[in-house]
Formats: structure tokens, C-alpha cells, sequence
């Protein structure tokens, strides 16, 4: 008996199809050169291909250079031997809206170069905010990134001080030593502004984290898809795919690896041969060729809406792997022995379906990934052993692989645990073989040592003044509070956990010119509203932090006489003392009465906790 449960179940997409020439359909393909977006279409790199992509923002954004202690912790035996001296950390800001009494608003560059953040000072969720609070912008990059180096090289012997408690410390050091240029008469530092902390993916962890260890020091952090929990073995990474791939391609792209699997696993030379020659990428490693193989699904981070910081690749290949007919033009040879091996490995798929998607998933990935390689394949897709031991400091990729390797792991593995099932990529891809990075390149042998993540909280965290704003579709979801089916009891009166329907990665960190925005479409609704949600909390968080220091008598420099008296009468009388606690349930502390939210809809956010969708 015959099952085509994955593949005779797909839907027509005959408006949306790409011919057997695989050009875009008429509709599509005007749709995109309306829009200029036509050799976007075709190379998705950004920024462009050019010398400096940033070089118009580092001529609007000087660099300066603050010094900090390479080590923080000298009575930590995990930095050990100690290291006394001293390294510069890069800084960008921006005071165009600044007035006295506003925020300082900070946001770490994360895993990135400080240049390549520039542009959220000017078209950012950052720039609302400081435009709605006269706040000071600053980007700071972090240790080991960018040309804020503190060692000669990446070796692993110099590699010890990067940890995200060191990062953490070198915000807290920043925010307590800074004189900003031009404002050297003004005191905005931690304890006489309101500091308030911005990061997206790793650079907000560092913005929740930092919060929650030097919470005297900074009054309140947004978050945007921060990861919050660190595990070695990530293959819950591929829980939004499962969930939310239209259609049938996630359901595809089960079915197609699972055939390749059973080639792989076979042990059978013959027809191992035959596969690797329907994708020509002979001569490749079996991980090397499956890593190629992942890209479709991988895809999906991509996504997003605004096109120059996304790709139409998960569009294409979604497109793909839904469609009844062929797509590909294959070669008769090609024909045979994609049907000889669905035949013998996956008996029970209906063939022609199968044949078909198997059909289109090689020519999408050839005209994707395997295209673009203008050399030897093996070449681009493999690397050489003699790459990995390469530590200078233009080895850029060095660092994230070090703290994968020492701290996060979130190596995105085929592991999914029943009733979920269900592999979207090949089953050779264990955490085991995503830990050979490690060893290849600093001779780390041990597991990740996640605990120095999962101590601020992990899935569970929660701490006061607080944003964790999440999107629906983010594969790294699977990392934060917001976890598909994990059943935290994420506070309902608070308003500072979200998830943005629709959403992938990071898509509130954006925002556009006023005079570029399309009410409820550019930038989609859902963004902007909760941009103006994230707007709303800082310009309370800032009130707060005022009335708690005229509660105390505590007036800022720049108010004098009667101002003096005015500022303690406008905001003293608003100051609620509400410490933060470990029993603290999570919501803003020292609320005030005199800010009322536009949005009252979002107060509180609803919170999905299970699966909407079962792809």
C-alpha cells in the first residue's frame, strides 16, 4: 500500500508558480521590478558588495574609544591568570534630540560591528524612542568585536575574557565613567541620567541581562528576540517551521531529507554516488553536503518586511516545495534516478509527487546556494582543517564560535524529541557534530557551560522594567520565554511580554522615515504598534526614574530655583517604592499615574503558550 501523506497532499499554487524555466511569474515578477527589486531577486546579499557598505555613516558617526579592564573579576579563578591592564571599547552616539532631563538609550552591538548598527540611530526603533524621550542614542560595540579587541589574537589562551558576564560589566563600567564629547558639563552618567538598555538576538540578552544585575544602574530594558536560555542541543530552533511554513513545505522538506537520510545511511556507494551527482556536489563530506542541503528550510530567518534587510529566498523555496507541478527542467538521467532511489528507499511516497518535489527542491537549492559557487564545489562548501586553527585577528568568525562553545551551544540540530518528530533537516546533524567547531578550533572538548546563562532565568526569565518582545514566526523563539508550548506563567498584567503576530527575527528593531511610512502597511501594523507599545514604556520608565528621584530630593543639575521646586512637585507626588525581588511578579516597579498608554489593547499582551498551528 502506497502512503503520500507528505507529498500527495499539496496544493495548487498555479497563480504563484515559476514556470519550468524557473523565471518568476508574471505577476511576481512585476510586483518586483515596480518595486526596483528585481536584482534582489536574484542576489540577496546586503549591504551591498561594495568597500565600505557603512562608509556614509562613519563619516555622520565618529567613532570614540572609552577604556575599560580587561578583566572585571580579578577574583574569579575562571579568568585566571589576570590580566591588570586596560583596552579600549568603541562608541557611536547620537544627540540630535537630546535635551537635559531625557535618557541616555543605549544599545550593544552584540556579536556585530559597532558600523553595521549605525543605521538604527537613524531609521531605528532606537531613533523613536530618543525622538519621544530628547534621549542621547549610543551604540557600543562589545569586546572581541569589531576593532574593540583587548588581545593580540583569538587564540583560546587570549579568548578567556570574552564571557557574557565580562560584557555586562563592560556596559555597567561605560555607563558609570562616560563624558560624552560636547557634553562634558552635563552629568549622564548612571546615576544622575536614566540609562535605558536596547538589544536585539545576543545584544539583547546582554540588555535583559545587564538590567537584571546592575539594576541600580540602569532603569529599563527592550528587548527584541533576545535570546534568554542557552542549551547545547538547539533543534527546537526548527519549531517555527514546523508551525508556521505555509502549507505543506515544512511537511516537504520532512519527507525529502528523510529520503536523503535513508540514501546516506545505506552505506550503499552506488546510490550515495547517484544523489550527490543529482545536486553536483560530488566530492563533499556527507555533513558538508547536508549542511548545503539545510539551506531551504534555514531560510526562513531571513524573512522580513522591509526587503533591503530581508531575502526572498523562504518565499522561493516555500514556493517550491508546495508546488504540484515541476518547476526544474530535469535532464532524462536525472529523471531515472530520482525515481529509482524514491523507489527503493521511500516506497511508500506516491512517486510522481515525490519526484516532483524532490525535482524542485535540487533545482531550488542548485539555483540558490549551489550556483553561486563560482570554483571547485568542494571549495566553497567544505572548509580545510588548517582554516580552523587560523587565529589572527581577521578571523572574525572566532568569537561567536567561542562563546557557542564555552556558554550558549544553540547548535541548530535535527533532535526532536516525540510527539513532535518530524526532522526538517538531515538526522546526521547531531549536537555532537556541531560541537566539532569547537575542538577543531580552540581544542575544547567539554559541553557548553550553559549555566552562565540560565542563571539570570532562561525560559523563565523575568525581571522589572523588562521588555521581551518576540516574533511569532522566530525560529529563535525557541530560546526565550515565548517557547512553543512551554507553559511559563509569563505575568498578564504587565504589558512586557509580546509576541508580534506574523513576525520573524528582530522585525521591531526597524522603523522607516515619517514621510516613507504607509499607514498600516509600511511598516505593517502589527511593527508599528508595538514600536509605539516600546515608545510608551521607556517615556514611563523615564517618569518613573524622575519621581523616585524627587521622592527623594535628589534634583538634577540643571533645574535651579523654581524649576527645582516645580520638578519635585511634578513628579515626587507619582513615586511608588517598589524594590525589585526575587518574588517579584515582573511588572514595571514605580509605576506612575500620570502616563496612561495609547494602547490600551496591548495591556496586557495576550500570550500564546501552545501551538497554533500543526503543520
Amino acid at each position: 500500500m502506497k502512503f503520500a501523506w507528505p507529498l500527495a497532499a499539496l496544493v495548487g499554487l498555479a497563480s504563484a508558480m515559476l514556470d519550468a524555466n524557473h523565471m518568476l511569474n508574471k505577476h511576481y515578477e512585476a510586483d518586483l521590478v515596480s518595486r526596483g527589486l528585481m536584482k534582489r531577486a536574484v542576489d540577496d546579499s546586503y549591504p551591498p558588495n561594495v568597500d565600505d557598505p557603512y562608509a556614509m555613516l562613519t563619516t555622520t558617526y565618529p567613532a570614540y574609544k572609552m577604556e575599560v579592564p580587561i578583566d572585571h573579576f580579578l577574583d574569579n579563578p575562571r579568568y585566571a591568570p589576570h590580566d591588570l591592564g586596560m583596552f579600549h571599547l568603541r562608541y557611536w552616539f547620537d544627540d540630535r534630540f537630546y535635551q537635559p532631563g531625557g535618557p541616555v538609550i543605549l544599545m550593544s552591538a552584540g556579536e556585530k560591528t559597532g558600523e553595521s548598527q549605525l543605521s538604527y540611530m537613524q531609521d531605528g526603533v532606537l531613533a523613536r524612542m530618543a525622538m519621544a524621550t530628547n534621549g542621547m542614542m549610543v551604540i557600543l560595540e562589545q569586546r572581541y568585536y569589531g576593532n574593540s579587541v583587548p588581545t593580540a589574537d583569538f587564540t583560546a589562551r587570549n579568548m578567556r575574557f570574552l564571557t557574557t558576564e565580562q560584557s555586562m560589566a563592560d556596559i555597567a563600567w561605560f555607563s558609570q565613567s562616560i563624558v560624552f564629547p560636547g557634553h562634558e558639563q552635563q552629568d549622564l552618567d548612571s546615576e544622575s541620567a536614566p540609562w535605558i538598555l536596547y538589544g536585539s538576538h545576543y545584544s539583547g540578552s546582554l540588555a535583559a541581562f545587564t538590567r537584571h544585575e546592575y539594576p541600580n544602574l540602569f532603569t529599563g530594558a527592550i528587548t527584541s528576540s533576545a535570546i534568554t536560555y542557552a542549551t547545547e542541543d538547539f533543534g527546537d530552533y526548527y519549531d517555527a517551521a514546523r508551525n508556521f511554513a505555509p502549507e505543506n513545505c515544512a511537511l516537504n522538506t520532512h519527507a525529502i531529507m528523510g529520503l536523503i537520510d535513508d540514501i546516506l545511511l545505506s552505506q550503499n556507494s552506488r546510490d550515495k554516488g547517484s544523489l550527490y551527482r543529482l545536486f553536483d556536489l560530488s566530492g563533499l563530506t556527507e555533513i558538508d553536503f547536508v549542511t548545503v542541503l539545510a539551506n531551504g528550510i534555514n531560510s526562513m530567518i531571513k524573512t522580513h518586511w522591509d526587503i533591503k534587510h530581508g531575502s526572498f529566498k523562504w518565499d522561493t523555496y516555500c514556493l517550491a516545495m508546495n508546488s504540484k507541478v515541476r518547476m526544474y527542467k530535469t535532464n532524462e538521467k536525472s529523471e531515472k534516478a530520482m525515481r529509482f532511489l524514491i523507489s527503493e528507499y521511500r516506497p511508500m511516497y506516491n512517486l510522481e509527487g515525490a519526484t516532483n518535489v524532490l525535482a524542485n527542491f535540487i533545482g531550488w537549492t542548485d539555483e540558490w546556494v549551489i550556483s553561486r559557487c563560482e570554483g571547485n564545489r568542494a571549495e566553497c562548501f567544505s572548509r580545510p582543517a588548517y582554516i580552523y586553527q587560523r587565529s589572527s585577528l581577521e578571523e572574525t568568525w572566532r568569537p561567536w564560535v567561542w562563546q557557542m562553545c564555552t556558554e550558549w551551544g544553540l547548535f541548530q540540530t535535527s533532535t526532536t524529541p516525540l510527539p513532535k518528530g518530524m526532522p526538517l533537516i538531515s538526522r546526521l546533524l547531531t549536537s555532537k557534530v556541531g560541537r566539532q567547531i569547537c575542538y577543531k578550533s580552540f581544542s575544547i572538548l567539554q559541553e557548553p557551560d550553559t549555566y552562565q546563562i540560565n542563571q539570570y532565568g532562561g525560559l523563565s526569565f523575568r525581571f522589572p522594567r523588562v521588555a521581551i518582545i518576540n516574533g511569532e514566526m522566530d525560529p529563535w523563539r525557541a530560546a526565550t520565554p515565548h517557547k512553543i508550548g512551554y507553559e511559563f506563567n509569563i505575568p498578564q498584567d504587565t504589558g512586557l511580554y509580546h509576541l508580534i503576530p506574523g513576525a520573524v527575527h528582530a522585525w521591531d528593531k526597524l522603523s522607516v522615515p515619517q514621510d516613507r511610512v504607509v499607514p498600516g502597511e509600511y511598516p505593517p501594523s502589527a511593527i508599528a504598534e508595538t514600536q509605539s507599545y516600546e515608545i510608551w514604556l521607556v517615556q514611563q520608565w523615564v517618569q518613573e526614574w524622575a519621581a523616585e528621584r524627587a521622592s527623594r530630593n535628589i534634583i538634577p543639575d540643571y533645574y535651579e530655583g523654581e524649576d527645582a521646586m516645580d520638578y519635585v512637585n511634578k513628579y515626587g507626588k507619582y513615586f511608588v517604592p517598589n524594590e525589585p525581588s526575587d518574588s517579584d511578579s515582573g511588572s514595571p516597579s514605580g509605576s506612575s499615574a500620570s502616563v496612561t498608554s495609547p494602547f490600551d489593547m496591548f495591556k496586557p499582551f495576550e500570550v500564546e503558550t501552545t501551538p497554533t498551528n500543526n503543520a
